[in-house]
């Protein structure tokens, strides 16, 4: 697996996907047209990116007036220690940037101690943070920036298990 410290050097965006594809487990499907599917869907214009790090974070905007609310996810390059840090770094930008909500899917149960380690930076920062497994096996992370945005909704929510 391919990595590179983003404290010794900062990769481009499309470094950072080329690598994140060939670090994933390979299909049927060729790198080359997931990168061609990749590099369109992050060229929509309700797309935005924040690089941090090596950790290329991309979010689908909701339209109006739910512009807070996002789906999306993450190419990484970076090492494991930095990778968790730049997720707590976005964290702070969802937060900063006055989004309430960040739903992201993904299948590697890998990710879930990283997941558990941000829900903790999550509570201690006033929001929450849960992952959930979904029918077919794979997982979705919801991250609610902005609790009381939502009212009592989110006031019993328990969090990873």
């Amino acid at each position: 697996m391919q990595l590179t410290d983003s404290n010794n050097k900062k990769l481009q965006p499309a470094e950072i996907i080329t690598i994140d594809l060939h670090n994933q487990p390979q299909d049927n499907v060729p790198v080359a047209a997931k990168m061609l599917a990749v590099t369109k869907a992050l060229s929509g214009k309700n797309v935005k990116r924040k690089q941090i790090g090596n950790t290329l974070f991309f979010m689908f905007t909701s339209p109006k007036p739910h512009q807070d609310k996002l789906v999306g996810g993450a190419f990484n390059a970076d090492t494991q220690e930095n990778f968790m840090v730049n997720g707590m770094k976005f964290m702070e930008f969802l937060k900063k940037e006055k989004y309430t909500k960040f739903i992201s899917d993904f299948s590697n149960p890998a990710l879930l101690d990283a997941y558990r380690v941000w829900e903790r930076k999550a509570v201690a920062d006033g929001m929450l943070l849960d992952v959930i497994q979904k029918e077919d096996g794979t997982y979705r992370a919801i991250i609610v920036v902005d609790p009381e945005a939502y009212g009592d909704i989110y006031k019993q929510a328990g969090g990873m298990q």
